[in-house]
């Protein structure tokens, strides 16, 4: 997408970008209009150009993996909870669909 935007750094393309549509503005603190893409990983701006997709999904993946890990973690710390109360009712059988609901969360984490 075109933006106003000054190139930071020229070897990775990161640029700093003007949201705001005062065009005179930007001009006078020596930006000018570049096509550049902003990253969903870091948030930072870059030029299409120098902008490495394969690097940037990467990136992606790795971070959606580590989100979905610590949200099963929390999901196991949630079915610990879970299991101290119904091991405090004396629940059997909610206990041991709970067991099988965390075994399948461990499994998802290791994999």
């Amino acid at each position: 997408m075109i933006k106003f935007a000054k190139i930071i750094n020229e070897k990775t393309g990161i640029c700093q970008v003007g949201i705001g549509s005062n065009a005179e503005f930007y001009r006078t603190i020596g930006m000018k209009e570049l096509d550049v893409i902003k990253s969903e990983v870091d948030g930072n701006w870059y030029l299409t150009e120098k902008f490495d997709m394969n690097k940037y999904e990467k990136a992606l993946c790795e971070k959606k993996k580590e989100e979905e890990k610590e949200n099963i973690k929390s999901q196991l710390q949630q079915i610990d909870l879970k299991s101290i109360r119904a091991l405090r009712c004396q629940e059997s059988d909610r206990l041991k669909a709970l067991e099988k609901e965390a075994q399948d969360l461990r499994e998802k984490l290791n994999n």
